[in-house]
């Protein structure tokens, strides 16, 4: 049975590609395009020309017939020699790989890391201004819990920098909900801002925005490469792939980047929440980074998204919306189309019904990670596998002191073997590899947080260990066996392994 189908969310926008004046030159030359099927009912060969691509292109549509248009589209572009950034948010366009032997396969959470805290080469104020209208978006995040992420991430940039993880992020999350500042409202937000940030926190999902990017950025718009996130969280998904457009499309090089279920980046009510985002498109059109996004209907996409795409492919749809949007700026174009049909329309003013051939990938199924391990082993690239974040747990130690917490727990654990006076605990200190004005100073902050006070012994003025003291020191040993544990149980695991 035959369905009509589909076209964006906003006539005005749209009508233009009906009468566009867009003139393309040598549009049926080979080397000027892409072979993807045949005009229907002619059968005549129908090719899309690279600079209708580099309008920003759109497929949308029932999703099996879109991925298979997207294949053919990466394959065919390939061919001609145009690299590709794909931004996989389910794994489906790792099957590549089986037909295209330079493709460089990432997997998000595994291998592949995009450090969450590191503005890089934005702006920090920019950035994190940016990083909270995206996670707002994507996790749903209110007024508060946005105000309360935003005062957090500043802070934390401000005293640990670029290196800052997931404990550092933890540690002033509670510095705040202890703040004596905070107002009631900002206070009971505090938890429901942990949820929402829950999966950041440990396995895959943390590991994907804690560890290094494994490559440089400029690397990713070179050639083929494909970012398989479906390891993540899936609403941390979207979150990813709009860091490495934010991020990577002000230093990338000529480049299509194909976007996997545009419309979970690019959400309908998204407002201008994505203005960033948008705005980092905009620049990179500018370097030759180029759109090809895909979604199973437009209506749920953004109309700023929209507004930037000059190129559509739309397949059979039931989306009501859709279908209603269609008849409306298809004027007399017949508008019933099966299996891998489609319409084509671009604001060159070109429209047209197309049977689009199969692609290669399509035929293949999704390859395991030994498969890709050894594909890129193969292309002389040793995946190093990023190691998952295990539930956080901050002691003491680490909440106070973050970097010298070791140095403290050594200075407490000293104290219960011997009596020290302060210059004897400055010295203890500075044989650590503090210089003598920190370790006073780190001195300081132990006695004012009530890990030592000082006494009077036999007339010596010494330190003598509180009840914090000794927690603090129970609860740091424990954490550190537990460490030492599981490493040992890793390595021989791996010995049983060999």
């Amino acid at each position: 049975m035959k369905t009509c189908i589909t076209v964006p969310n906003d006539v005005s926008v749209l009508r233009s590609f009906i009468d566009g004046s867009l003139v393309i030159k040598d549009r049926d030359k080979v080397e000027h395009s892409i072979l993807i099927g045949e005009i229907i009912p002619t059968n005549e060969a129908f090719r899309i020309h690279i600079d209708e691509l580099k309008l920003n292109i759109a497929v949308v549509g029932y999703i099996y017939d879109a991925i298979n248009t997207n294949f053919k589209i990466v394959e065919e572009a390939w061919e001609i020699g145009h690299s590709y950034l794909i931004l996989d948010l389910h794994g489906y366009y790792t099957k590549l790989m089986n037909v295209i032997p330079s493709v460089k396969i990432f997997r998000a959470g595994i291998d592949f890391a995009i450090p969450l805290f590191d503005p890089y080469p934005l702006d920090p104020e920019v950035y994190f201004n940016a990083l909270v209208k995206l996670m707002a978006v994507y996790l749903d995040l209110g007024n508060i819990e946005q105000r309360l992420l935003y005062s957090g991430l500043m802070e934390l940039h401000e005293k640990v920098g670029s290196k800052a993880g997931i404990v550092d992020f933890l540690v002033t999350i509670q510095d705040i909900e202890e703040s004596p500042t905070l107002t009631i409202q900002e206070y009971s937000k505090i938890d429901s801002l942990i949820r929402a940030l829950a999966p950041m926190l440990r396995g895959r999902t943390a590991a994907a925005f804690s560890h290094k990017m494994p490559c440089d950025f400029s690397s990713l718009f070179n050639g083929l490469t494909v970012i398989d996130m479906s390891r993540m969280a899936s609403n941390y998904r979207p979150l990813m792939a709009a860091l490495l457009l934010l991020k990577g499309l002000c230093l990338g090089r000529s480049c299509m980047v194909l976007i996997d279920e545009a419309s979970s980046i690019f959400p309908h009510n998204e407002g201008n929440a994505l203005h960033d985002l948008f705005s980092a498109i905009d620049k990179g059109r500018q370097n030759g980074v180029f759109l090809h996004i895909s979604s199973s209907t437009i209506h749920a996409l953004s109309p700023n998204i929209i507004s930037r795409i000059g190129t559509f492919i739309v397949h059979r749809t039931i989306d009501y919306y859709d279908l209603r949007l269609i008849e409306q700026v298809s004027h007399n174009i017949e508008t019933d189309i099966s299996a891998n049909e489609a319409l084509f329309f671009s604001i060159s003013g070109r429209i047209a019904t197309v049977r689009i051939h199969k692609s290669l990938a399509q035929d293949y199924t999704v390859p395991s990670d030994e498969e890709i391990e050894a594909h890129m082993k193969a292309l002389g690239i040793k995946l190093a596998r990023l190691e998952e974040v295990k539930q956080v747990k901050i002691t003491l130690l680490e909440r106070d002191f973050r970097d010298s917490a070791n140095c403290v727990y050594m200075l407490l654990k000293a104290s219960t073997e011997q009596v020290l006076t302060r210059g004897e605990a400055i010295t203890l200190l500075t044989d650590k590899g503090l210089p003598s004005d920190v370790a006073s100073r780190l001195l300081d902050a132990i006695q004012a947080l009530g890990y030592l006070r000082e006494d009077y012994v036999s007339g010596r003025r010494v330190l003598l260990l509180t009840r914090k003291g000794s927690l603090a020191i129970s609860e740091y040993e424990d954490k550190v066996k537990s460490a030492e544990a599981e490493k040992l149980l890793k390595n021989i695991r791996g010995g049983i392994n060999e």
